[in-house]
């Protein structure tokens, strides 16, 4: 009777091999603690680096159905969005983000980092089933291209969607300057805020360090958000002032039936659902 537990053991030892886990136990200070008891509104948000929609050979005038199909099947009340064309000659003149919304019948937001590209510009955006209420932008001290981040406001929270420079240095001083902004503008509001983006930042980089000091981790940090590279740089965190929330659930979404999602980005989808009073 020994064999078969032993065997079983065996198989238990060899899947920790064959499967280990991302998590690193020096980032559970920065991740959500369960408030059981916590009842409100459900909320869904995802952030998402669209590359331009250009990245499945499969649509080469891009994959805009395919992507507002799979964002509308996981039913979100926010998608940050990054890496948008506004009206280029790469993307034939296409204003993305409109784009995308109407497909929906979504509302949406545009900012463009970089006001002059290819004949239009670049930048990033948020769409949404929901009335806005109002929205601003922001530049951040950049390096290699200019970044900045949009706050788009709804009744009962703010969102915040960015995209992060490409040299660790220069990302750090723009965590400051993103948090040292919302803080000057939101301090005293009480209610919660958010932050979705391509952070172009490992969880446990300086950046990330520098954001932890006054932002909560609500997505996951043990899921890879590059379908060609083994790390996490898309994250959603909660500005740490005190408002209480429950994570339901955070994932990366690496599958979807609506459209191949290996192939319509160069990053997943992070989609977390929470619950404020």
């Amino acid at each position: 009777m020994k064999q078969p537990f032993i065997m079983y053991n065996l198989i238990i030892l060899l899947s920790l091999f064959i499967f280990p886990s991302c998590k690193n136990d020096e980032l559970d200070d920065y991740l959500p603690e369960p408030t059981n008891s916590l009842s409100g509104d459900t909320l869904r948000f995802i952030s998402y680096n669209v590359y331009h929609f250009g990245k499945n050979p499969e649509y080469p005038n891009g994959n805009y159905e395919i992507i507002a199909n799979v964002l509308k099947d996981l039913k979100p009340d926010v998608v940050c969005l990054q890496e948008l064309d506004s009206m280029t000659t790469r993307t034939n003149r296409v204003y993305q983000v409109k784009r995308l919304a109407e497909l929906n019948s979504w509302n949406y937001r545009y900012a463009s980092t970089i006001a002059s590209y290819m004949g239009g510009s670049y930048g990033i955006g948020v769409v949404t089933p929901h009335s806005i209420s109002r929205s601003s932008f922001y530049k951040l001290t950049s390096v290699d291209e200019q970044r900045g981040f949009l706050i788009v406001e709804f009744p009962k929270y703010i969102m915040v969607s960015c995209h992060l420079g490409g040299d660790e240095a220069t990302r750090k001083t723009q965590a400051q300057e993103l948090t040292s902004r919302i803080k000057e503008l939101y301090g005293n509001s009480p209610k919660p805020i958010f932050l979705g983006g391509d952070l172009n930042s490992t969880p446990l980089s300086d950046t990330m360090k520098e954001l932890y000091r006054n932002w909560v981790l609500i997505s996951g940090q043990d899921n890879n958000t590059l379908p060609a590279g083994n790390k996490c740089i898309d994250y959603l965190l909660m500005l740490n002032q005190g408002n209480k929330y429950k994570v339901l659930e955070s994932k990366v979404i690496g599958f979807s039936t609506y459209g191949n999602m290996q192939v319509e980005s160069d990053h997943y989808p992070v989609m977390v659902t929470i619950i404020i009073p």
